[in-house]
Formats: structure tokens, sequence, C-alpha cells
């Protein structure tokens, strides 16, 4: 199976089948692809696909799609590759494994138009894939059908007119923007801008506390501009947030530009704020790099000042089949998965195939790729095993709760794989019963078969895709919405939350809502309180401020200065006056030409400043003075280099016009 890669991050690539003498049926030859160390987190993934294979072979019952009476017998093959991280290797790779006679030639998602090979898709939001003359053979299992219920209930309850949206500017920061553009503009009046944060530096890049900091100081420089060009751009009180890291240094930031408070409004979509090791030691993380220079931000002193924000937790979990999954984890060893798979579960130097643990710095991988730590360090973080762990430690956690889930970073997130797996699997199934051979099992056939077979079941609910766009039709189950607390609240009402249950419950988080996506409809457990325990909404828009006005940065009318007008009401500023005009009084809808004889070639002018000697106006509302040559007389005809101290200019060039001045009886002459 395989996804788009320009516009995701996991590749599932089905490549199609071939006979084979030690199984009845054949092989099923599969590929797997993606950047598997994105988040270090993102391994889990390639796991969960290997584990629905695991559950394929074993033939687990609780987990089996199909009767054991129909279940056919074939092999499973699944060349896995970590490939994101260089797109011309992917393609080459890809491209090599569907087509082995052809080189590399087409984008990634264009690779199964290209070969006619079906690709599944793991982690891609973009709209523009659902367009099936250019990506025929894409399916998708990321819902994406109704990607816009929670968007549409929140703005519409709060009557948000004015959003701002800071992303990370990497893939799923652009996907996650791209989706809430998409649902703001069938929203009457709602304006969203976006606003790209530089993605911030990962410690697993850097070999010492100091080169790290210097660059983390340098994101967040560049953040600060960010920011203050989008608020100049748009000026915002009503803003969301996705980020998968750097919550320790950019939630201060906010505080210290004071956009936080009654006047605003924070939305965090980004599920990584729940579990970022972050939040409990700030940054940097790593024990071995000293104390930390930027603040844990689950801390009072910093969480707090988002009181009466929003958290958002989608559970994607399948309440039937997921504790299932989670029983068959347990039941798992080292042993179950290929050597390769150990950098994934452990951490290492991945090479050809095989996986060197005892390499622990990426300067030591030289010709490999190297995974921090693994899932063992994500679990190590969230105490669910000791930093003393053996190897079977992942899959049977500390006792005596066990392992509560074994997607501790993304919560369920990674069934997807699991579920676009079992979709494959039960489709090659079901075309094996139907009287087709192995061999034959590709390209339209199987395109065909997983449009129109039955809902598969998967351990993040059904799976069955829309022939029409390729997306997953089934939605996830729910997605909790949480209050920021001002304070401690240990009493807060702990819901289906696995950080909250594996962790004892964040003291700072109150669960307020809920969305179910199978009814499509939000339930609001009481009116939601804003920043200062109000139930009153920020105001999203300035105030309607008349003609001759502007809503100042405080969103407070002021008269427009001197030097300006503005003749519009409802505006954020006022328009300096053309060279040639200008405005002496404030609180004006015009400005006002400059009179004859008088001129200003600068916007924003107050006065106009008459035109110098030897030059004349000869119309209002000019920016400059016309050079003509002069000449001064006394009345009886002798010549004088100069005009009295308090003699007027021409304002007009009309030859032999006379201008008497007040000071004597000389007279001026244009010649």
């Amino acid at each position: 199976m395989s996804i788009d890669v320009a516009a995701t991050l996991v590749l599932f690539l089905s490549l199609g089948a071939v006979p084979s003498g030690a199984q009845v049926d054949g092989t099923l030859e599969l590929a797997y692809g993606g950047d598997f160390r994105y988040l270090q987190a993102a391994w889990i993934f390639p796991i969960q696909a290997w584990v629905a294979k695991l559950v394929w072979d074993k033939e687990y019952p609780t987990l089996m799609p199909v009767a054991a009476a129909d279940k056919r017998d074939f092999n499973i093959t699944i060349d896995i590759l970590d490939t994101l991280a260089d797109p011309a290797r992917t393609i080459k790779w890809a491209s090599q494994l569907i087509w082995p006679h052809e080189g590399a030639r087409n984008p990634f998602a264009s690779l199964g138009a290209a070969y006619k090979t079906v690709q599944i898709s793991d982690l891609s939001g973009s709209s523009d894939l659902q367009q099936r003359k250019f990506f025929p053979y894409l399916f998708r299992t990321l819902q994406t059908s109704q990607a816009c219920g929670p968007e549409v209930s929140i703005i519409d309850k709060f009557d948000f007119k004015r959003i701002t949206f800071f992303y990370a500017d990497d893939t799923l920061g652009r996907s996650w923007f791209n989706r809430l553009e998409a649902c703001t503009k069938n929203i009457d009046g709602s304006t969203l801008r976006g606003e790209p944060l530089s993605v911030f530096p990962s410690e697993s890049e850097f070999d010492s506390r100091n080169v790290f900091l210097k660059a983390v100081q340098a994101t967040k420089e560049r953040w600060s501009s960010q920011i203050d060009r989008s608020l100049e751009e748009l000026n915002s009180r009503i803003f969301v947030l996705y980020l998968s890291k750097g919550f320790s240094v950019f939630l201060p930031l906010i505080i210290e530009k004071g956009l936080v408070g009654e006047a605003y409004f924070w939305r965090f979509m980004a599920l990584d704020i729940f579990h970022s090791i972050e939040g409990f030691v700030g940054i940097p993380t790593n024990p071995d790099w000293g104390p930390a220079e930027f603040p844990a931000f689950w801390d009072q002193s910093v969480i707090s000042q988002f009181a009466g924000g929003m958290l958002e937790f989608p559970d994607v979990r399948d309440r039937e089949k997921y504790p299932e999954f989670v029983q068959f984890w347990s039941t798992l060893s080292p042993a179950d998965f290929p050597d390769q798979m150990h950098c994934y579960l452990y951490g290492g130097c991945e090479q050809g195939g095989a996986c060197d643990r005892t390499v622990t710095s990426e300067s030591s991988c030289t010709d490999g790729v190297f995974y921090h730590g693994g899932l063992a360090e994500n679990y190590v973080h969230r105490w669910l095993i000791n930093p003393s762990y053996s190897d079977t430690d992942i899959f049977t956690g500390k006792p005596p709760n066990g392992i509560p889930e074994p997607d501790p970073v993304l919560f369920g997130e990674g069934g997807r794989a699991f579920d676009g797996m079992m979709a494959i699997l039960v489709a090659t199934n079901r075309l094996l019963n139907n009287g087709t051979a192995m061999a034959d099992i590709r390209g339209d056939l199987l395109k065909h078969e997983i449009e129109t077979m039955e809902p598969v079941p998967g351990i993040g609910g059904t799976v069955s895709f829309d022939p029409t766009t390729g997306n997953r039709l089934e939605s996830p189950s729910i997605t909790l919405f949480y209050r920021i607390d001002e304070d401690r609240n240990d009493n807060k009402k702990q819901g289906e939350n696995p950080f909250i249950t594996a962790q004892g419950g964040n003291p700072f988080i109150t669960e307020a809502a809920s969305y179910s996506w199978k009814a499509s409809e939000m339930t609001w457990y009481e009116n939601w309180r804003f920043a200062g325990n109000t139930t009153d909404v920020p105001r999203s828009l300035p105030s309607r401020c008349p003609a001759g006005q502007f809503a100042d940065a405080d969103w407070a009318c002021q008269p427009c200065p001197q030097g300006s007008f503005q003749s519009e009401e409802g505006q954020e500023k006022c328009i300096p006056c053309e060279p040639g005009t200008y405005q002496d009084e404030i609180q004006q809808t015009f400005c006002e030409p400059c009179p004859m004889g008088t001129y200003t070639n600068t916007s924003g002018s107050r006065t106009c400043t008459v035109c110098p000697w030897s030059h004349f106006r000869s119309r209002v509302g000019r920016a400059d003075c016309e050079l003509g040559p002069c000449e001064f007389m006394d009345y009886d005809g002798s010549s004088t280099e100069a005009p009295p101290e308090n003699a007027t200019a021409f304002t007009h060039a009309v030859p032999l016009a006379v201008l008497f001045t007040a000071a004597s009886a000389s007279l001026y002459t244009y010649l």
C-alpha cells in the first residue's frame, strides 16, 4: 500500500502477488515506506502494520476480520523502508519494487496511476488527493469525509469571525491548515489567516546542549517575527495552534507578547501537547544536558495563563476491537518482529534491513538510519516501563497495570496502519475465494474489490472507502474537548483520555465537551468558561467605528489623526493624505487639496507649503510647484534682485499680471 509522500508521512504500497510453492495460494507482496522518525513516534505505523500481519498469520480470533473457514492459505511479505527524508530514494525504491525494469519517474501519489498499483495512505490529509482522475489508485485511512463537523460547531457556537492559525510548517501542519481553511470557507463572515512557523529543531540532531540551545533561540526569534508579522496583517484575538514540539518555547513567548487573558481564546489542535515530555521537564528534555533552559509548559505559571483555552483529543480507537488489540500486543515478543524493526522498538542504527542497537548516536550511524530510543524510550518517558527495562517489557509493562496503550505517543493513531493492512488482506482473501489467481490480484481488480467490499472491522473503526474520492468512510468515534483551568482541579471529570488514565490525570484540564462523529453532533457539558472564568465570549472583531475613526490595537475607537482620514465605518486603519492634499484636523473623512500657491510632496501631510520664489502653482491639489523665470521691478521700472520680505507668491503665470504687496508700491511681473 502507499501514500502520497508529498502530503503525508507514512507510505503503504501494495505491490501485487506471486505464486509460491510454500503456500497453497501463493505470496502477497507488500511494501511499506515512510518517515518513521517523525516526532520520534511514527515508527508505530510500520509496527502496527506488522502486527496486523501477525494477527492474520496467528489467526487471533477476536481480531480476525474473516471467519476461520473462509481464510485462504497465503504468505505475506512486507518490504519496509524509512524513505520520506529522501524523496528521490523513495521514488526509486517504490518504482523498482512495483515495476523493476523501469526507473523512477513519477511523484509518490502518482505511482499508483503510473503502475496501476493500489496505494493506501495512513496520514495523507490533502484534499487534492481525492481527485480520482489524477490519483485513481490512492485510498486514505485518515478519515476526511466529515472533517468540518467540530470546526463548524465551535465557530457557530461562539460566533468567531476572525481566526489566526499558527502551525508548524511541515507536512502535518500544512495538512491541518488546509483542512481548517476548507471548513471556514463555508462559514459566512469567518476569516482564517494561516501563519506557518519554522519547524522546531529536534534534540536528536544535535550532539551538545549549547549547539541545540542556539538553534532553539534562533527558532524562537523567527517565531517572534512571524507572530508579529501575522498580527500586523490581521489583528486577531482568536487563535488556533498546531505544533508537534516546542510548546515550552512558544507558550512563554505568547505570554511575553501579552496575547493571553480575557480578551483572547486559544485552541490547541495538537495531540502532542497531552504527552510531550516538554510539559513535565521543559527544554532540553535530555537529562544528560543539565537543567531546562525553557520551562515545563504544564507548570502552573505557564499553562494557567491560557485558562479558558481548548484542548482536543481525537479518540480513534474502536470501543470493542482496540482492547482486543491491546490484549494481543501483550502476547507478543521481540522475536515476532524482523531485525530491522528492533530499531523502531528499541532504537539503534538500521542499515540494510539489520538493526545495530549498540549505536547510540546519529553521528555514529554514518551509513544507516538512526532511531533514538525507539518505542521503548517513549514508554520510559511516560512511566509505562522502568528505565532499566528488558526487551519484553514494552509488551507487558510495569506491574500491576501492564501496558494500557501500545501507542503511547499517538494514542491509537497508528491503528490506521493496522486497518489499512487488514483492508488489503481481506480484499485479497475475497478475490482468492472468488477464484482469482494470486498473480492476478493487483491493479484495477484489487482497486475495484477495495471500493466495493463490505466494511472491514478494524481497531480504529470499520474500514471502507468512497470510490469517488478514495477517502475512508468510517469516522473516528469521538473527539473530546478539554478546558484549560486556572489552577489545579483534581476532582474533574476524567472521561476516557488515555493520557489521564495512564498518568493519573493532568491537574489543569477538565473535560468539557465531545463531538460524536457518527451522530455529527457536538455535546457541551456546560457553558464554556473563558479566561476569567466567564461565559462571555471574547470579541473576534473590533468595534465598528464610525467614519473618521479607526479601531486601534486594543480594538478601541480612536479619531484619525491629522494628516489622515477614513471615509468608511468599521475600519482598523486611517488612510494617509496623498501628496498634494492635507488634513489639519482630526477625525476627518477626507483630505483637502493644497490651495493655489502651495504644495506638499509627502504622504500624511497636515499642512501645505508655500511655493518658493521663481516657482508658481497653476492648480490646486498639486504635489509640486512649476519652475518659471521671474523678474522683480520697482514701480518706476528699475530691476531688483529679490522681492520684499512679505511679498506674496505668484498664484499663476500670466504675462504682465500685476500684484501689489502690502509693504510697498513695487509691482512684480512674470516675464
